[in-house]
């Protein structure tokens, strides 16, 4: 056989490996979200079983699914469906497990030892993520989901572990249901202003309010500065903004993969630092901007000295930097420039 004959073969075995995997990636792959289906949920988790010590699975369903696509249409229903994929993945790391396993139910097993708090922190996540996903959207009501958790215990198989987790969730969607029942009982006997003033406190109120801080996305977050920046002149507030950079011991940004763990470590910091009333955002890949209200500058230097204290102690912090910078929310009418005073940790 001579060297062209060789070559050929190679070509022709280079492109049925590659055809081969392509066909393993589409018999893998939900079509309409390019999760993992649940055949191949099933498998993946099960091969990551047992690594960790306290491995978790996270059972998702989108609630009222089947009101959004009686209303808004099956495009609007994939829409959503293709955006809740792609937060998930933004959310949980490249190690974690993410699947579409039914119409709206997903799974998230998070491949690591994790925590009670970390899950909770990233539920936290989520719930914001998914009212942004609702607006986006065109819905005129507040997306949620549901969520079951199971912790891997001993000589789980993957039907163990999603099992407990699944019916977890089922309990969660029946006392929703339940409380809905409820509500729609007590509706009817009002008025119909009254039943107008409910719904609109429904839409405002703070759904599943969480301990901690008030985190908003950005967009969210520049609407509360403005508006308290036209009446703090009148309320009288005294309102700090504190700017948080990580950075490396050279005043860089840490490599992206070690950033997105750090920020995700202060994200969870600073949500237990601050005070229910205040709130925060991410700025970029490696800043979060806080607004505390109601305090001094002495305290508002003394929040970022905890916050700076309490990351430090949760992270590696011999190759970290946490600067922060301080500055007074002022009337929107006053325009003198504003000092801004910079302290490195």
């Amino acid at each position: 056989m001579g060297r062209d004959d060789l070559d050929k073969l190679s070509s022709e075995f280079d492109r049925l490996k590659k055809e081969n995997e392509r066909l393993r990636e589409l018999a893998e792959t939900d079509p309409l979200t390019g999760l993992y289906n649940r055949m191949a949920t099933e498998e993946k988790v099960t091969a990551r079983l047992g690594r960790y010590a306290n491995s978790c699975i996270i059972v998702f369903d989108i609630d009222n699914f089947k009101h959004i696509n009686d209303r808004y249409g099956h495009l609007t229903g994939d829409l959503i469906l293709k955006e809740v994929a792609t937060m998930l993945c933004y959310v949980f790391w490249k190690k974690d497990v993410i699947g579409r396993v039914g119409g709206d139910e997903f799974v998230a097993f998070v491949a690591s030892n994790c925590t009670q708090q970390m899950v909770d922190g990233k539920l936290d996540q989520l719930s914001l993520h998914f009212a942004d996903i609702g607006r986006r959207c065109g819905l005129n009501f507040t997306l949620t989901l549901s969520a079951g958790i199971s912790f891997q215990e001993k000589n789980d198989s993957y039907s163990d572990i999603f099992s407990r987790a699944d019916g977890k969730l089922i309990e969660i969607q029946t006392k929703k249901r339940l409380a809905r029942q409820m509500q729609n009982e007590d509706a009817d006997q009002k008025s119909e202003m009254s039943k107008d003033v409910e719904l609109i406190k429904t839409e405002l109120r703070e759904g599943n309010a969480v301990t901690g801080a008030y985190c908003q996305s950005f967009e969210a977050f520049k609407h509360i500065y403005r508006f308290m920046e036209r009446g703090i002149g009148r309320s009288g507030i005294n309102t700090y903004i504190i700017l948080l950079t990580l950075t490396d011991p050279q005043g860089n940004f840490t490599p992206l993969p070690e950033r997105t763990e750090q920020i995700d470590e202060l994200d969870q910091t600073i949500r237990a630092s601050l005070r229910t009333g205040d709130t925060y955002t991410q700025y970029s890949s490696g800043q979060f901007i806080l607004m505390v209200l109601g305090t001094s500058l002495e305290n508002a230097y003394v929040i970022s000295e905890r916050i700076t204290d309490s990351f430090v102690e949760r992270v590696d912090g011999s190759n970290i930097r946490l600067k922060y910078d301080v500055y007074p929310l002022e009337p929107v009418a006053n325009e003198k420039p504003t000092a801004k005073k910079k302290i490195e940790k």
